[in-house]
């Protein structure tokens, strides 16, 4: 029986999406993980030869079996991973090629105007130079800007209101990791809080950073000095701090505003603190009870955020708060290394949000990686270990300049505690010194000089590793060296760092828990949480269930998969055979060469593989024949520009370059070159997918994805379960805007569209912008800033292959966090009515238009109540498995989706909120689309 293998690619950073890099697990087809670690969709919807289908062949995200709408959401996760788009050719013709602008590198389409039908707009200012098209550019953009503000001004303050609850799918019995929250009628009362060191005093603080000056860490330690200190000046009152501005207290204090002195003992030193608080509002409990009680319309943030702060004050004083999550480090015999000198810390995330019925305590377990508190030498080896072999310090004479490099990039900023000393001492790195501890020279009080090595020497013994280089803290104006051998890391240190491949695996290896164990360890986790909180709890009247809410899902159907000749397939546990039938459209492959870039994959090897791939090609209606040549290179000793240019010479009409790649082998560079650069379409395969599991599933995935990037169709929809939005033309956009690493200030945000071009829909268009941030923004913008001009490319490639002007737009928004929702709904919906207004500027044009915002990053975990109700070993919840009331917003029109089947760990729903919806949608067409 044939049927096809999960795909888990890896996203490169600067690469349009991942390829057969990790591709294994015969005899599944899977519709996406279990939320732990990307996992893409063996697609069963078919794509065109173009780089939006390469895109949706590739993608990394959990996509349902046939799912168009979530498809074209991960499209777009995948395309916002680019940092340039290939090409996109249609007939030859090149219609999206990168464009240089103002903004950096753009992908747009090359037909200027209006959609047929309507007078082109006039052209615009400076078109008669340099200097007056860059001043035309900034007045439309300022015109704009205007147009955009008075189109939101038009939009009511609230989004859709929950229509009645859906129907379709049989019913499940299903156990949420949300808690219930009992909360008290009344009053609590707000103080702002403003912490300084008293030495600092006379320093000027910018207002909105004086609370910040301190770590949240000394925060808290300082106010719970204070309320222990000044207990009867508070009334015998037990706070609830956040750790930076914001205090609570049950009872009213007696002053308006008041400024305490509070001195904190640390490391046997005094460091003296003033504290003021101050008056800020009284906050009415009662307004979230009117919310449940259908007596207000709008649910009272101030409240949420006054309890949520109460529930976190106790777990964030007894363990390591990092954003929302609280760890505790392992015990010593359970320390779970990553290498590198990082290690995985447990703990548990929480979260008050307000559900159906009353607000709930969101609880789930979270992980993360922390720095080994080890002696800074061993940290060395550790981070320059091969995996082979452990380093140690006899293997370093010195250090090479690329090693100084490197060690300073992983110990700057880094607190370090010293051992020499007889009492302790602990600083932050500023830097690591190029100069070994004996070259390293200081000026002593004398007046003479001496290098840090003799001087160790003189008063604490002689160093055993002299050669090394020193670790500067201090100040630049007044530093201080310490050798590598005497410091230590601090325990408790968040690492932020992107993990490496590597730790990134073994982290997921770590992490990956079935649902069972998973809401045991959430029981327990919530458990601690009221013992640890319980003073606090106590003071604020609060109660928190211990147990898991239970609630009522549906498990939607799936769609049947229509094949060539209308063979029918229904898709079962998000697996369905593939065996005896072909591709809805094949595609052929006649031109096409083989390149090895792995000492791995020897000729033999090759030859097998060539043979299954035209073999099972043919069993699936492709016509794949013999490579025209079967080349190796070693890209260690030739660039890789060098070598695929030298492969497109040799046969320049090629169409399709298969690449087996070694472990080690840069495949964003190859993506970027080809297919960005020379314009070769490439399908890239790992060496051991080629030598070890080169099998009939394996090759059957790699089918698919090449069927697709040739411009053939793997399978449709049955027609009468299509929704019946298809009826119509219906453009289905997923969008997304993919950030840089966390302090990342040089390289640009990427946003990026997909858009449907045909009604299976299995054809795409993807549009692509560089966003620069302001030099000045101390946070990325998630709003996609030229989304007018991009929807204008969606809406124009839709009517060049359709004919027809969509008259729906369904718009599935990745990547928005709550907090974001109304700014994103407001600047996005209206920048797709402006570019609406502007293709058709002598006719009314204007498409319903649903919005939906699509969220991955949340912590809403489900588990089937009974166990016969879930799937595979893990015993998740079946794929289609639907959440919309219970644990959903009391107003507002949301619902849950596990679209994928889990594989491994805990599968992980996804959110979608209906932000903007001039169709009405009912639930169970949402649902039905999105599935």
């Amino acid at each position: 029986m044939s049927k096809v293998a999960v795909m888990r690619p890896r996203v490169a950073a600067g690469c349009a999406a991942a390829d057969l890099r990790a591709v294994g697990r015969p005899s599944v087809v899977s519709a996406g993980g279990a939320g732990n670690g990307p996992v893409a969709y063996a697609n069963g919807a078919p794509a065109q030869a173009s780089f939006a289908q390469a895109i949706s062949q590739k993608v990394a995200a959990v996509v349902p079996p046939c799912s168009a709408a979530a498809q074209l959401r991960a499209n777009a996760v995948a395309a916002a991973a680019a940092a340039a788009a290939p090409p996109l050719t249609m007939n030859g013709t090149i219609v999206n090629h990168g464009v240089a602008a103002a903004n950096g590198p753009r992908c747009v389409a090359p037909t200027e105007g209006s959609l047929p039908g309507s007078s082109p707009p006039p052209p615009g200012p400076g078109v008669r130079g340099h200097a007056n098209g860059m001043c035309g550019a900034r007045e439309k953009t300022q015109s704009d800007e205007l147009r955009l503000q008075e189109i939101q001004k038009t939009l009511p303050s609230h989004f859709p209101r929950r229509p009645a609850q859906g129907k379709l799918g049989r019913p499940i019995q299903l156990t949420a990791n949300h808690f219930s929250v009992e909360i008290p009628a009344g009053n609590v009362y707000h103080y702002d809080v403003e912490i300084f060191s008293e030495n600092n005093k006379e320093v000027k603080i910018p207002e909105k950073r004086k609370y910040r000056c301190i770590s949240t860490k000394i925060n808290r330690l300082v106010i719970e000095l204070l309320v222990k200190k000044y207990r009867i000046d508070l009334g015998n009152c037990v706070p609830a701090f956040d750790g930076r501005k914001n205090l609570y207290t049950r009872r009213e204090l007696k002053f308006r505003e008041r400024t305490f002195a509070v001195d904190l003992e640390e490391d046997q030193r005094v460091q003296k603190f003033v504290v003021k608080i101050q008056y800020a509002a009284t906050v009415n409990l009662d307004a979230l009870h009117a919310v449940f009680e259908n007596r207000v319309n709008t649910v009272p943030q101030e409240v949420l955020q006054a309890v949520d702060i109460v529930l976190r004050h106790g777990p964030s004083i007894k363990l390591t708060p990092v954003g929302r999550s609280f760890f505790k480090p392992p015990p010593p015999n359970e320390a779970h290394s990553l290498g590198g000198g990082r290690e995985v810390w447990f703990g548990y995330y929480t979260s008050v949000r307000p559900a159906q019925w009353k607000p709930m305590l969101n609880v789930d377990m979270s992980a993360t990686a922390f720095y080994e508190p080890l002696p800074v030498i061993s940290f060395m080896c550790k981070i320059f270990s091969d995996g082979r072999r452990e380093m140690s310090a006899a293997d370093f004479r010195d250090l090479r300049d690329f090693q100084n490099v490197r060690l300073n990039k992983e110990l700057k900023g880094l607190r370090i505690k010293v051992t020499h000393l007889p009492y302790p001492r602990k600083y932050k790195v500023v830097r690591v010194t190029k100069e070994p501890a004996k070259k390293l020279y200081f000026n002593m009080e004398d007046g003479s000089r001496c290098s840090v090595a003799d001087y160790f020497q003189s008063r604490y013994g002689r160093l055993a590793h002299p050669n090394l280089p020193c670790i500067q803290v201090g100040s630049a104006t007044h530093p201080v060296y310490l050798p590598l051998e005497v410091c230590e890391i601090v325990e408790g240190q968040h690492c932020k760092k992107k993990l490496d491949e590597n730790q990134t695996s073994e982290m997921i290896k770590r992490t990956a828990q079935p649902p069972a164990k998973r809401f045991n360890e959430i029981r327990q986790s919530v458990r601690d949480l009221v013992s640890s909180s319980d003073q606090c709890l106590r003071e604020f009247n609060i109660k928190i269930s211990t147990e898991p809410t239970q609630l009522k899902g549906r498990v939607l159907e799936p769609p049947s998969l229509v094949f060539e000749n209308n063979a029918l397939t229904k898709p079962r546990e998000g697996t369905w055979e593939l065996r005896g039938r072909h591709f809805y459209k094949a595609a052929s492959l006649t031109r096409w060469t083989l390149l090895n870039l792995s000492r791995f994959a020897q000729r033999d090897s090759l030859d097998n593989f060539v043979k299954l791939l035209v073999r099972t090609g043919h069993e699936l209606g492709m016509r794949i024949e013999q490579p025209l040549d079967v080349s190796a290179a070693d890209t260690n000793r030739k660039p890789i520009r060098t070598v695929l240019l030298e492969e497109q010479r040799k046969q320049p009409n090629i169409e399709m370059i298969i690449i087996v790649l070694a472990k080690n082998t840069n495949y964003a560079e190859i993506k970027q070159v080809a297919e960005t650069e020379i314009g070769l379409r490439t399908q890239c395969v790992m060496d051991n997918n080629v030598v070890k599991k080169c099998n009939p599933a394996l090759i059957t995935n790699l089918c698919q994805k090449l069927n697709a990037k040739l411009g053939g169709t793997n399978n449709s929809l049955l027609s009468q379960e299509k929704p019946a939005i298809f009826q119509k033309p219906v453009i289905i956009i997923g969008a997304d805007v993919t950030h840089p690493a966390p302090g990342d200030k040089l390289r640009p945000s990427i946003a990026a569209c997909v858009g449907s071009l045909d009604s299976i829909p299995s054809k795409f268009h993807a549009s692509i912008r560089v966003q620069m941030e302001d030099s000045a923004a101390t946070s990325r913008v998630e709003i996609i800033k030229d989304l007018k001009d991009m929807m204008k490319d969606m809406l124009k490639a839709f009517y060049r292959a359709t004919k027809h002007k969509p008259e729906r737009i369904i718009f599935y928004r990745d990547g928005v966090s709550e907090g974001q929702f109304m700014e994103v709904r407001n600047r996005e919906v209206s920048a797709i009515r402006l570019a609406c207004q502007e293709l058709s500027p002598n006719e009314t044009y204007e498409p319903a238009l649903t919005f939906i915002v699509v969220q991955k990053r949340h912590h809403t975990r489900f588990m089937p109540a009974s166990d016969r109700d879930g799937v595979g070993k893990c015993r998740n919840v079946p794929p289609g498995t639907t959440v919309d009331s219970v644990v959903t917003h009391p107003l507002d029109f949301d619902f849950f989706l596990c679209s994928h089947f889990g594989i491994q760990g805990t599968s992980k729903p996804s959110h979608y909120y209906i932000v903007w919806d001039d169709s009405n949608f009912s639930a169970d067409d949402l649902q039905k689309l999105s599935y």
